[in-house]
């Protein structure tokens, strides 16, 4: 059986219709619904900020062309519940309309190359065109890989300008999305190279080979496809925006804020992405955007993914965790051997204690301790005190299944911690007595979690948190 740690990242799964069969549209409402009007997310930048493993690559990779045409071919030849209500998702958000795409989406992650090309020694101007033009390039060929999946003609798609781009079309391309293609196809090649090279060539040389900048994001306005499929608004996600420098992440902000750009763009990153500035003052609608002058609320939608700075922080961890075990669910359903087995997540939401029997054996355990270890009663009680005052502090943790394994832990801890006491004469130091070196903590808790879990069988999440 593949290593299911491995076979959930949404970087493994290559069949589309295995990575539809995972998802929940639970882990996007969670982010996407304090947003009601779907014009919020298409008509600015965008920028979701999150920590590793909370679903950005997911949420870009279920937004693509190709996945939501394929989610809709699905459904059409065989209707399914769970495919239904990703569907409806869709819909709300603006992606699918009259039973079609009308958002085209595109992710390009930012993790290879780019960097690179702020290393060449080049002027911040050129290095930024660079930047650009290597970004727009792969933008265009990942809008051609979606059609291309959608069984669409290149020949066939006609690109519409923005009012002010006509001459930037021709300068990338023209208005077929064909010629276009091939423009970028020539401009990622040159631009991969270069970062390949031992001696990068000198700018004068560089710019003359790829002819111009190549920015189709200020010249691209509407997509018409064929087959009356109508127009269609393109999106590009550009993923792992922390791995570019802090000068290049700048550019790229000041360029998708721009008012020439009227296509969705998304930028999905980790925390350290975000500036001192942007970590502190983050939710102040009112502060200047460093990179372009503007007010941020204006031109950037910043959104926290997993988190809401006007929310309290139980209600959006309760949200989590629905969207957790949910996930977990499908993705043990597409797993044979679990599923054959009977093997099922336990309900984050509840908390089950400890059955009489389990419980007798972690307090078997805890007497024994107390019995072998031999510390004074006073410390003794002094722990087991503790950490019952420790844990009625945190009431979503299971006290009686806790509290024995908890004390446990401490008292062995306190003995390793005791001089050795004289064999001849108990009382030359009789303030050992009451002195307790250890109390409980986070650390103690966790261990006391997997302790249960191993000694008694109680369930690690299920058991011991609500």
């Amino acid at each position: 059986m593949p290593n299911p740690f491995k076979h959930r990242a949404s970087e493994y799964q290559g069949n589309e219709f295995e990575f539809l069969a995972t998802l929940t549209p639970s882990l996007f409402r969670m982010t996407l619904d304090e947003y009601k009007d779907p014009e919020d997310l298409l008509t600015r930048v965008v920028v979701f900020s999150a920590p590793p493993g909370t679903g950005k690559t997911t949420l870009s990779r279920f937004f693509q062309f190709a996945t939501l045409s394929r989610l809709l071919d699905k459904q059409r030849r065989s209707p399914d519940k769970q495919h239904e209500e990703l569907l409806q998702l869709a819909s709300e958000r603006g992606f699918i309309s009259h039973e079609r795409v009308s958002v085209c989406g595109a992710r390009v992650s930012l993790e290879r190359d780019y960097r690179d090309l702020a290393l060449l020694g080049y002027r911040q101007e050129t290095a930024d065109t660079l930047l650009l033009s290597l970004l727009g390039a792969r933008a265009v060929l990942s809008w051609r890989r979606g059609f291309q999946d959608a069984g669409l003609s290149l020949n066939s798609i006609r690109v519409v300008p923005t009012s002010e781009g006509s001459a930037r079309l021709d300068s990338i391309g023209g208005s077929n999305f064909q010629s276009i293609v091939e423009r970028a196809e020539f401009v990622e090649s040159r631009l991969f190279q270069l970062t390949t090279r031992f001696v990068p060539p000198n700018e004068e040389e560089l710019l003359e080979s790829i002819r111009s900048s190549f920015l189709p994001l200020v010249a691209i306005s509407r997509f018409e496809l064929p087959d009356n499929h109508g127009q269609v608004l393109p999106l590009l996600m550009m993923d792992d925006a922390h791995s570019i420098s802090r000068e290049q992440h700048d550019a790229l902000l000041n360029h998708l804020s721009s008012r020439e750009v009227v296509i969705g763009r998304w930028v999905l990153q980790r925390m350290e992405a975000l500036d001192a500035e942007g970590v502190i003052a983050w939710g102040d609608e009112t502060r200047p955007n460093p990179t372009s002058g503007l007010q941020r609320s204006r031109s950037v939608l910043d959104i926290r993914m997993t988190q809401s700075y006007d929310e309290a922080r139980g209600a959006v961890r309760k949200r989590f965790r629905k969207a957790v075990a949910e996930l977990v669910s499908r993705n043990i359903a597409q797993m044979p051997n679990l599923t054959r087995l009977g093997i099922t997540i336990p309900n984050l939401e509840e908390r089950s204690e400890p059955t009489d029997k389990q419980l007798e054996k972690l307090n078997k355990r805890m007497e024994s301790a107390i019995s072998q270890l031999e510390l004074p009663p006073a410390q003794v009680k002094q722990i087991v005190d503790g950490v019952r005052e420790y844990l009625r502090e945190k009431p979503q943790y299971s006290s009686n299944g806790l509290l024995p394994p908890m004390a446990t832990i401490l008292l062995h801890r306190q003995f390793k911690r005791t001089p050795q006491r004289s064999l001849f004469d108990e009382s030359s130091q009789p303030e050992l007595a009451e002195e307790v070196q250890v109390a409980a903590d986070p650390g103690i808790l966790a261990g006391a979690q997997v302790h249960a879990w191993h000694r008694a069988g109680l369930s690690y999440l299920g058991a011991l948190i609500r």
